[in-house]
């Protein structure tokens, strides 16, 4: 991996999300190696998916293919952490030169999202040490493992968000496109056919986590918002004023269902629609209270 990693980046610049159509490795045989991966995964096994990885890796680089390198660097990520606790914060480095090394606003979203979820992966699996420390306050050691519970948090909300900046080119772009990336049903791909949609799905599941175990409803009060507004309809939930600082996580969820619902509504997705605010409404099950008082309002 590491040998292959400045290959990579010297010709990242010159790839698009579009790079996997002029492959070429056929998908077929990608696909052929990705079962084996599977494979290796489903035996436990994941030294040997590691192996399998590194070649895709390599020749999706030859390949100049764009997709599959993402795809291959994430896999990477996530046996590093499992298996090499000396290398698993070395995805980040990588990752990081990759989204700087790309002008492509598509790849770059999707590395963003990949860079959060990956931060919340790292903190997870060592949580139970890291909420140990004292919360550090406008300050981030250069050594992650030093990082406290906030550090993870601020990461993870920085780079959801960023994923989601590009919205009017994340809208035009179809989320076959990434197939090979993303992972959606036919049935997912019907009724949120964008990246935007992927992407704002994504965020939402990743900051549903964060500071999942504080009161939403003490996050709430502290923003002004009353908990009632939060179940009416799409139409006038989409016109709340909703700007979460830095510390309110939970605040954001709210914000990325505006803008998910925002731009269906917008789009005349009106099944998509009903879909999220279902999602909103299960989401909203946590202030139980406020779900018995106000959910089934005349």
């Amino acid at each position: 991996m590491k040998k292959i990693l400045p290959l990579l980046i010297a010709l990242l610049f010159t790839l698009s999300h579009q790079a996997q159509n002029n492959s070429n490795m056929q998908p077929n045989e990608y696909l052929t190696l990705w079962l084996q991966v599977k494979e290796k995964e489903q035996q436990s096994l994941p030294k040997s998916a590691s192996k399998i990885v590194d070649k895709i890796l390599q020749r999706a680089v030859n390949d100049k293919n764009s997709p599959q390198m993402i795809k291959a660097l994430i896999h990477q990520g996530k046996y590093d952490l499992s298996l090499d606790n000396e290398n698993d914060t070395l995805i980040f480095h990588n990752l990081k030169q990759m989204l700087a090394s790309t002008n492509d606003i598509v790849e770059q979203a999707v590395i963003n999202s990949m860079l959060a979820d990956l931060y919340l992966q790292y903190y997870n699996k060592d949580a139970w040490i890291i909420n140990q420390r004292t919360q550090l306050v406008d300050f981030v050691p250069a050594d992650m493992k030093e990082w406290t519970q906030n550090n993870f948090y601020d990461k993870v909300l920085m780079h959801a968000n960023a994923s989601l900046s590009a919205q009017a080119e994340l809208e035009k772009t179809e989320v076959k496109t990434y197939a090979t990336v993303v992972n959606l049903k036919e049935d997912s791909r019907e009724f949120y056919p964008s990246m935007f949609d992927f992407l704002a799905l994504r965020a939402l599941d990743l900051l549903k986590v964060v500071d999942g175990d504080k009161d939403l409803s003490r996050s709430l009060s502290k923003a002004g918002i009353d908990k009632k507004t939060l179940f009416t309809p799409a139409s006038e939930f989409v016109q709340l004023t909703i700007e979460p600082d830095s510390t309110n996580y939970n605040l954001h969820v709210f914000a990325v269902y505006q803008k998910l619902l925002s731009s269906l509504q917008r789009r005349g997705l009106n099944k998509s629609v009903v879909l999220v605010e279902l999602d909103k409404m299960n989401y909203l099950r946590r202030l139980d209270s406020a779900y018995k008082l106000y959910a089934f309002d005349a």
